[in-house]
């Protein structure tokens, strides 16, 4: 048989073969297709950008549409988590809060307002509540012997104008009541008088 004539069978049942597809497997794991090539080295440099969540922050510097514009705030004071925060333009304050991990035990909520639209740069310092300030905040009401004054004595039991003018003048001369006992050494104050006062009155 010729040669040329065993070439042409040869590559007549190859072609038979490939069109059967029994081949189809082998060759398409050394030849992959071009589309597939181009998935896998598209996923080996992949890396999935932080997504902005419902308070608008973004965690990371990664991700996030390209025309978008961010801005940088500082919050600070009373919040759980204080510092630096990125958000899209145009998010409102209570975004920053939110961020920050929320008012802390001792914030005063009305000092920031949570509407305000943040603008690049600004810091937010979220104010503490201002406790009024009481006269005794302890809670002690007794009468101190050493800075009362007439009136203040006056309320005690037993102790008229006379008896309170005689306490200040006595704690003018000795610089003083060194203990709450030392009162009945006052002119006009026995151990009477003292013993009804006595748990009402402090040096």
């Amino acid at each position: 048989m010729p040669k040329r004539r065993i070439i042409c069978i040869a590559f007549g049942l190859a072609l038979v073969f490939l069109q059967g597809g029994c081949g189809s497997g082998f060759l398409s794991d050394l030849f992959p297709a071009a589309d597939s090539i181009r998935l896998q080295e598209e996923n080996q440099g992949y890396s999935e950008g932080s997504e902005a969540d419902n308070t608008g922050v973004i965690s990371s510097e990664k991700g996030g549409d390209p025309a978008d514009k961010w801005i940088f705030v500082h919050v600070c004071g009373c919040v759980s988590k204080p510092g630096l925060y990125r958000f899209k333009e145009g998010a409102r304050i209570d975004a920053a809060i939110r961020a920050a991990g929320g008012f802390s035990k001792d914030a005063d909520e009305r000092s920031v307002n949570l509407a305000q639209i943040m603008t690049d740069g600004i810091q937010i310092e979220v104010l503490p509540a201002v406790v009024s300030e009481e006269k005794n905040p302890s809670g002690d009401t007794r009468i101190n012997l050493n800075l009362a004054q007439k009136e203040e004595l006056m309320t005690l039991n037993g102790i008229g104008e006379n008896r309170a003018l005689a306490i200040i003048a006595y704690r003018e001369e000795h610089g003083g009541f060194s203990s709450v006992e030392e009162l009945k050494k006052v002119e006009g104050i026995g151990d009477g008088i003292y013993q009804k006062i006595k748990k009402s009155i402090k040096i």
